[in-house]
């Protein structure tokens, strides 16, 4: 049986929601921890998650990145306290479906909820129709192409995603920590490897384009630069 697997640190919160899900008859397994979570049976199928952002062993990029790869073909939804960013949003929208506000009341709880819970809602990692149009060139997410004024490349799913969050971060930092949990979803000198090597493809590739270049920060993280931004 697929079920959906609700990650919610607090009791009475947590309590509250499985039980209204239980009511209706939905195939929910609670957890209070990430690493429950993550560390749940294999034979554990999973065709929903709704991840809780507060928790405290872990940041939501790191749990969503070891989801996603146990679970590859389930959709994930986001709550949390405080409504993200439209930076975070968009970051979670290469992850995720959406974000639900965290509350007790069901009336409002549940409706969200079964909005997103049916077959036409895709990761929108997968199916995104965004474009970036920066410096000289063009970044299409979901035909994994870049257009630089010397050439067309097509990107791996890797490159794609992290050119995308810097992207988001342009002429800002990109913390290591948040690209590897998200992307490569775990933090370890191998995945920390690995992005390097990614990012080392993504500046050769971006190398005609005089408008861009891209900032390693040793221990912190990375920063794109578009002159004219």
């Amino acid at each position: 049986m697929e079920n959906i697997l609700f990650l919610e640190r607090e009791g009475v919160v947590r309590e509250t929601i499985l039980k209204g899900m239980l009511d209706r008859q939905l195939p929910v397994v609670a957890f209070q921890r990430s690493e429950d979570l993550l560390n749940s049976g294999e034979n554990l199928k999973a065709k929903w998650c709704i991840l809780d952002m507060d928790v405290p062993d872990h940041n939501p990029y790191y749990i969503a990145g070891r989801v996603r790869r146990k679970h590859p073909d389930a959709i994930l939804l986001f709550w949390g306290t405080m409504p993200p960013s439209k930076t975070v949003l968009l970051e979670l929208g290469i992850l995720g479906t959406g974000y639900i506000k965290k509350t007790l009341d069901l009336d409002e709880f549940m409706p969200k909820l079964l909005h997103y819970l049916n077959d036409d809602h895709k990761r929108l990692w997968q199916t995104s129709e965004a474009a970036f149009n920066f410096g000289n060139s063009r970044l299409s997410v979901g035909d994994q192409q870049l257009s630089t004024p010397v050439d067309n490349y097509h990107l791996t799913l890797k490159e794609t995603a992290l050119l995308e969050m810097l992207l988001l971060h342009k002429n800002d930092v990109l913390p290591r920590e948040k690209s590897l949990g998200l992307i490569w979803g775990r933090l370890d000198y191998y995945t920390a490897r690995s992005m390097d090597v990614c990012v080392s493809k993504l500046k050769r590739k971006l190398s005609g384009d005089s408008a861009i270049s891209i900032v390693n920060l040793r221990s912190i993280g990375h920063k794109l630069l578009i002159s004219g931004n």
